[in-house]
């Protein structure tokens, strides 16, 4: 085999890896538009127990006090527990938000989300929250603020892999909620009040970070720093 041979079969080889990387980087569709196909989960980062069907089906554990900023708040529910045994404030199940002095602050349902990353090695899958079914929340001076069901919505989310991925997502119907002010009397919230109340804060990594997942006036889910 010459050397020009030789120069050719490189040359095609290193092309073929490039390619099969951009593709492997790169989550299938469905027809139905209802977002990534893929069955594979990350062997990086944090590792939960989740079925595409059936959604978190690992261990759970009682909190009853989160620590943030220095501050301890007093809260009422049960976070994932990932396969290592780690914990952190990713809600399962039935919860309840409070302040600082005990006030209730919001109680509903919280599930717990999968979404696909690209990372150096391959797929990564992360978690997240998004609230469902009956929820009520208060104002800090015990007064009702809002009350009604969360609809889960699939929603497209930018991510590091080309096309993004579909998430689920707890939304509002206004119709469908009541709302008070400060007084008690009835009021209509904007649409950006809507969106704030909609907006779920969890650890994204494990590593005490508090982010959110809120949804734009596009319907576009993105991730940000807690306010």
């Amino acid at each position: 085999m010459n050397l020009t041979s030789l120069r050719h079969q490189f040359s095609y080889g290193v092309t073929t890896m490039i390619i099969m990387g951009i593709f492997a980087c790169t989550p299938s569709r469905d027809l139905s538009g209802y977002g990534s196909t893929i069955k594979r989960s990350s062997t990086a980062g944090s590792l939960y127990r989740f079925s595409d069907s059936l959604g978190y089906v690992g261990r759970d554990t009682l909190w009853t006090a989160h620590f943030y900023n220095g501050k301890s708040y007093p809260v009422e529910g049960r976070v994932a527990v990932e396969e290592n045994g780690a914990t952190r404030l990713l809600r399962s199940g039935r919860w309840k938000d409070l302040d600082t002095t005990g006030q209730t602050l919001r109680e509903g349902e919280y599930v717990i989300g999968k979404y696909i990353n690209c990372c150096a090695h391959g797929y990564c899958s992360f978690f997240y929250n998004y609230r469902r079914g009956p929820w009520t929340f208060w104002r800090s001076n015990g007064q009702k603020r809002a009350q009604g069901s969360f609809l889960p919505q699939r929603r497209h989310m930018a991510t590091s892999c080309k096309g993004g991925d579909w998430l689920w997502f707890g939304e509002i119907d206004r119709n469908s909620w009541s709302f008070w002010d400060e007084e008690g009397n009835p009021e209509t919230p904007s649409d950006e009040e809507l969106r704030l109340l909609e907006r779920v804060v969890f650890d994204l990594n494990g590593n005490g970070r508090l982010i959110t997942l809120s949804r734009t006036k596009n319907n576009e889910l993105v991730i940000g720093d807690i306010d």
